[in-house]
């Protein structure tokens, strides 16, 4: 019995050792997994950062300058306003040049949108402001405007890959109601497409009810006559390639249709008409749960409101004796009912019925008409301010080119239909050329700074960048177009040049990067229609300088 009892005590013994061993090399174990998940946590987005930091291009030397990048046969057609500046500007790609896939650049480059591809590269979409019946025939059979797509290296701007973006066209009909099925439908020519605006993913999807669409749509219209038409083209997802007309946001002869990036349940659109002297507009319609994505996106079934700034019939009658930061109200006036989609809805019926050509307070509905409407944007750090230029002339005494601030009380028109109106920049009039002149595309950061290109059209003056900083009001030149090509008696290029399309480049290449194009109006033969180049710009944020 005692041997017994020993050897029961050793086999206890023995489990309890095994059973500590195993427990020890569990917690060990253990430990170790959780360091490794810790160093996993630490590290991973520094990691991430850093390949994101390496994809990037390098931060310019101090001094800024010009050169050409590895897709362009030319340096930048713009170059810093003065030696030393620290702006840099960089051409990615001219008219006549080819993306490593052959396809090649065509004019007139003006609106862009960039996103992001997560492999190094990223999405360049590309308004060209060809007229009607103009340049080759496009992938969906038509000619004239189009919008091209482009791949483009982040850390060189190489360009890699270039194709066309729409493949198919759905356009409206006024009395049926109803989309014109583009199988079946002959060849849609569009025409001049001008500023763009590729909306956040916010603006037409909202995550916290699930209505509209993640697909990215790019957003434009063509500035033709009084009845331009407003178009969606949708860039990913399963409708990529399919552009539709917006009949519910009017007609006109739109720069741009500007969608407020981040609006809930609700869609909201700025339509500004650079029909000569005219209006700005007010979209808001309801996304959705189902349909295609324009239908999810609430671009369908809205409302048209039309900007009356009070006291202001006309710019050109009553406004030009305002000065930088003079304020009114502003009121949504519904144009009609409302509703834009039928056969009273076209920009010659508008005009006919509700909006004068020759504008007065006694109009048939308060409205402002603005000294050429141009391009305008939302400010990404105040969701209730639009800001937008006018072009007004170049030497005429009395008439300003103004950058214009519209503060919503609610964007959504759901609790007000008013706000204020503010002129942010008053430009010279006359032959003063000390500040901006002819105002026309912008783009605005987070950081609270715009770009500001002019339009000098065939005024023998070399247009200019500017920027202008919320904050502090400061306002500065940044670059010009190069003297060497567009100057003198017989210039290598034209005298008829403009910088556009401006976009900030902080959130894909950091800080102080834009990009833009030029257009250098002279004939090239088909299909190139026109010169014109991409350039990428880097302006040191003032808090580097």
């Amino acid at each position: 019995m005692g041997n017994v009892g020993i050897r029961n005590g050793e086999y206890f013994t023995t489990r309890i050792f095994q059973r500590w061993r195993f427990m020890s090399v569990m917690t060990i174990a253990m430990q170790a997994l959780c360091l490794c998940l810790v160093l996993v946590l630490v590290f991973q987005p520094a990691l991430a950062y850093r390949r994101i930091e390496d994809d990037r291009p390098p931060v310019p030397d101090s001094k800024g300058g010009i050169a050409k990048g590895p897709s362009s046969s030319v340096d930048s057609y713009l170059v810093p306003i003065t030696v030393d500046n620290g702006i840099y500007l960089k051409a990615v790609i001219t008219v006549g040049d080819s993306a490593d896939n052959g396809y090649k650049l065509v004019g007139v480059p003006d609106g862009l949108g960039a996103y992001d591809n997560g492999d190094g590269s990223f999405t360049l979409l590309m308004n060209h402001e060809i007229q009607s019946g103009n340049g080759a025939v496009r992938a969906h059979g038509g000619s004239g405007a189009f919008v091209s797509k482009w791949t483009i290296r982040k850390k060189d701007f190489r360009v890699t890959h270039g194709e066309d973006l729409i493949r198919k066209v759905s356009t409206w009909n006024r009395d049926t109601k109803a989309y014109n099925n583009p199988e079946t439908s002959p060849a849609v020519n569009m025409s001049r497409f001008c500023s763009a605006n590729l909306a956040d993913p916010s603006a037409f999807y909202n995550k916290k009810t699930g209505k509209g669409t993640k697909d990215r749509i790019f957003m434009n219209g063509e500035e033709t006559d009084v009845d331009g038409r407003a178009f969606a083209h949708i860039a990913t997802g399963d409708y990529a390639g399919h552009t539709f007309e917006l009949p519910y946001l009017g007609q006109g002869s739109f720069e741009n249709q500007v969608a407020h990036p981040s609006s809930g349940d609700k869609t909201v659109v700025i339509g500004l008409d650079d029909g000569g002297h005219n209006r700005v507009f007010v979209y808001v319609g309801e996304k959705k749960y189902v349909g295609n994505p324009i239908e999810r996106a609430g671009l369908t079934n809205g409302k048209l409101y039309v900007i009356a700034a009070e006291g202001i019939a006309d710019e050109i009658v009553d406004g030009g004796n305002l000065k930088a930061h003079d304020k009114r109200r502003f009121k949504c006036q519904l144009v009609g009912n409302g509703d834009m989609s039928g056969r009273f809805g076209t920009g010659t019926e508008v005009e006919k019925l509700y909006l004068p050509f020759n504008n007065t307070k006694a109009a048939p509905i308060p409205n402002t008409k603005f000294d050429r409407p141009e391009d305008g944007s939302w400010d990404p750090s105040n969701r209730k301010d639009f800001y937008f230029a006018t072009t007004s002339t170049f030497n005429v005494t009395g008439r300003h080119s103004r950058l214009w601030r519209l503060r919503f009380d609610d964007p959504t028109l759901r609790s007000s239909l008013e706000g204020t109106i503010e002129v942010m920049v008053n430009g010279p009039d006359g032959n003063d050329r000390s500040g901006p002149k002819m105002m026309d595309n912008i783009g605005i950061t987070k950081r609270g700074e715009i770009i500001i290109k002019e339009d000098l059209g065939k005024n023998v003056f070399l247009s200019r960048v500017w920027r202008y900083n919320l904050r502090t009001d400061k306002l500065d030149i940044i670059s010009q177009h190069n003297p060497a090509l567009f100057s003198g008696p017989v210039p290598v290029k034209t005298t008829d040049e403009e910088s556009s399309g401006v976009i900030s480049m902080d959130d894909l290449l950091g800080l102080g990067w834009y990009l833009g194009d030029v257009q250098a109006h002279r004939t090239l033969p088909n299909p190139l229609v026109e010169d014109g180049q991409l350039y990428a710009m880097y302006v040191p944020p003032y808090s580097q300088k």
